[in-house]
């Protein structure tokens, strides 16, 4: 039996906003330097979607740390504005809750993680944490189970 291949889903996006929410550095004065592989990283990335300006919003949060210290080194967090045209018939509406597919929810993850990677190296440049860089990524594993709507459009009814 031949299986069947899905065609990914075409859509059109640009990136609209770039903001650095939050930069940390905790001071580490008996620490001189840190070798690239003696930093560990937490990533989390929220998703949400403005139907309202049909915008994607990614937030990359990620916490730095260095192996064998238990106190975080430094963090950042960097916002992404997607606009998504025709937002309305890209996301997917199961049981009334809001989804963005996986394959544009793997795109705009890994393009706000890899954007992310650029700005910490220019951001920790000339601290502890310079060596700092994320490593590369398996995209399949930052693929939201759902994107949370801010505000659902709201349909006008008329009595």
């Amino acid at each position: 039996m031949e299986q069947q291949k899905t065609e990914p889903l075409k859509f059109e996006f640009q990136i609209k906003h770039i903001q650095v929410n939050e930069v940390f550095l905790t001071p580490l004065p008996t620490i001189k330097e840190i070798p690239r592989d003696g930093f560990t990283f937490n990533l989390n990335i929220v998703n949400k979607v403005e139907f309202e300006k049909s915008w994607g919003v990614i937030t990359t949060n990620i916490d730095i740390g260095i192996k064998d210290l238990t106190k975080k080194a430094g963090s950042i967090s960097v916002i992404y504005v997607y606009e998504i045209k025709d937002l309305a018939n890209v996301v997917t509406e199961v049981d009334g809750e809001k989804y963005l597919p996986q394959d544009v929810a793997q795109i705009l993850n890994m393009l706000s993680v890899t954007t992310t990677r650029g700005i910490m190296f220019g951001v920790f440049k000339g601290t502890l944490l310079h060596n700092a860089i994320l490593p590369m990524l398996d995209p399949n594993k930052f693929i939201p189970d759902k994107i949370i709507p801010k505000e659902p459009p709201q349909e006008e009814t008329h009595a």
